[in-house]
């Protein structure tokens, strides 16, 4: 795996990365916070994926908040990322997405490509991550997705020309729209694990069960 050094484009690498976290939902089908439940670490989910972001060495990293702001802050003060605000979270993930490139664009207004992840996905790993950016750089492929149940998801890079299309999406149409109408443009990295992410109580107690 290529060092943090090399995958981050400060200033070694002549196309920059940077990360974009999602975090705005407000977990309405667990009914509470998905962003604080425990990871098997004892951080918070929240935490523990701004965590594995930051020790990959990619920066920026921009954290969009939206329901539960002010709880979900308590959780990832000192962390060296930046935190922007959708107030418009109850109108879908798409409105995270666009709110996340106008926020990593006024960071680094030349980055050449974003990692979108979100933080219910609790197997995830800083390598995986890394791998996402290696894969990218060595491929030239425009989107770089994660593979897990036949399906291609989150965590997913896109590089820069594809930013117009991730600012037509609308409603709770994430970026996996994009990916799936255009699999010629994807390269993929195997994400094990990656079909286990957090939307009800009995998602939350088959993760803690595997922990077993």
């Amino acid at each position: 795996m290529n060092t943090p050094d090399s995958i981050s484009g400060y200033p070694n690498n002549d196309k920059p990365i940077g990360i974009i976290i999602l975090a705005a939902g407000e977990s309405s089908r667990l009914g509470k916070a998905k962003q604080l439940l425990k990871h098997r670490d004892g951080q918070t989910l929240i935490s523990h994926t701004c965590q594995l972001a930051i020790a990959t060495g990619i920066q920026p990293i921009l954290l969009v908040l939206g329901a539960h702001k002010e709880i979900i802050l308590e959780e990832v003060q000192g962390l060296p990322l930046q935190i922007v605000f959708n107030d418009h979270w109850a109108e879908g993930i798409s409105t995270s997405i666009k709110k996340g490139l106008v926020g990593i664009l006024n960071m680094h207004p030349s980055i050449s490509a974003v990692i979108i992840m979100v933080c219910d996905q609790p197997l995830l790993s800083a390598e995986l991550i890394s791998k996402l950016a290696s894969e990218y750089i060595n491929t030239g492929k425009p989107i770089i997705a994660s593979k897990y149940n036949d399906v291609m998801g989150t965590p997913a890079l896109f590089d820069r020309s594809l930013f117009g299309l991730l600012n037509e999406l609308t409603g709770d149409r994430g970026a996996g729209k994009i990916i799936n109408q255009n699999p010629d443009w994807v390269g993929v990295v195997p994400f094990d694990g990656g079909g286990l992410d957090i939307d009800r109580e009995e998602d939350y107690r088959l993760y803690l069960k595997k922990l077993d």
